[in-house]
């Protein structure tokens, strides 16, 4: 979404940055998968944050293929 929005109003995806800012109540056991990112162990925070910035990744990539070849992003069946 920040990416294809960027491309749209003349922006380069790739120099955006993203602050991800989470406070988290620290837990030492698990919690359920739904209670993350708000709280968690470290190990389950810190999961959440890495799958924040490949999914930020992954579609910036996205929409920087999608302008360069003319096609709609987000594609169908992603």
């Amino acid at each position: 979404m920040l990416a294809s929005s960027s491309i749209k109003t003349g922006r380069d995806p790739e120099v955006l940055r993203l602050v991800l800012c989470v406070n988290p109540v620290l837990t030492t056991a698990p919690v359920p998968e739904e209670q993350v990112p708000q709280r968690g162990t470290l190990r389950q925070i810190a999961g959440y944050l890495a799958d924040a910035v490949q999914e930020t990744a992954a579609d910036a990539r996205g929409a920087r293929r999608a302008a360069a070849t003319g096609k709609a992003w987000p594609a169908t069946g992603r």
